[in-house]
């Protein structure tokens, strides 16, 4: 009988791994045959302009349904009209042969109202925290001084710290054409952990050429600081302040 006993372990062992072999095997058969399976989704047919809505697309022949396999039905792929999304309305146009996405559709379109540019100046974006623009109290049609500081920099820690530090007076005056919403977009510490998510929001200015390319160079290279103008604020430039004259 302990002759035996190895051999009949091992056809057991034998039996088990066969049959956990084509359990496995069905499974992955199974999976991909659900992955296969055919889904409707909605795809464009013709350009689907800005601001009309999803009932009106499909009704209109801009989109139809059609059957794609499941694994290639992107998330938030629409698959049909119902009372809930009929009257959802085209955030931006969107071209032929696409799927149509939950994100496609808004209740309301934002208002992308073309900012008006004054004569003679250009129009420019820049990203600043809150305390970089003076928090939420700029508006359009607020001035602000544009302060830029820079400096050589130096390693402390892993760290990049200001060294030889200047702050200036870069534009005395720039217009606010508009404000953007506020955002966070996260950050990443050296460790690869998640930083504390900085607000941040895109102010609109109106400059000349010369001061836009001066706000644009500081704002990839240095760090910007804008402030708010009162009437009468009359802005003089200066050598800037350093580290050496801050108590002069």
């Amino acid at each position: 009988m302990k002759r035996w006993l190895p051999i009949i372990l091992a056809v057991a062992l034998a039996v088990i791994a066969a049959g956990l072999v084509f359990f496995y095997t069905r499974g992955a058969e199974q999976r991909v045959l659900d992955e296969q399976q055919p889904v409707t989704v909605l795809v464009s047919s013709s350009t689907i302009p800005r601001g009309i809505s999803l009932g009106d697309a499909v009704a209109g022949g801009l989109a139809e349904e059609t059957q794609v396999p499941m694994s290639m039905a992107p998330a938030g792929a629409l698959s049909g009209v119902n009372p809930e999304n009929s009257s959802l309305l085209a955030i931006n146009n969107v071209n032929p042969g696409q799927i149509l996405l939950s994100t496609n559709f808004v209740a309301e379109l934002p208002d992308i109202s073309p900012v008006s540019v004054p004569d003679g100046l250009i129009a420019i974006a820049i990203n600043l925290g809150d305390v970089q623009r003076v928090g939420n109290f700029l508006r359009p049609g607020a001035e602000v001084v544009v302060f830029n500081s820079y400096g050589t920099g130096v390693a402390v820690d892993g760290l990049a710290v200001p060294g030889d530090l200047t702050t200036r007076v870069l534009v005395p005056r720039a217009l606010v054409l508009g404000v953007g919403e506020s955002a966070t977009s996260p950050t990443t510490n050296p460790d690869g952990t998640t930083a504390t998510q900085t607000p941040s929001a895109l102010i609109t200015l109106g400059v000349d050429q010369a001061e836009a390319e001066k706000i644009i160079q500081a704002s990839l290279t240095d760090s910007l600081y804008f402030g708010l103008l009162g009437d009468g604020t009359e802005i003089t430039r200066s050598n800037g302040t350093t580290a050496g004259n801050l108590f002069n």
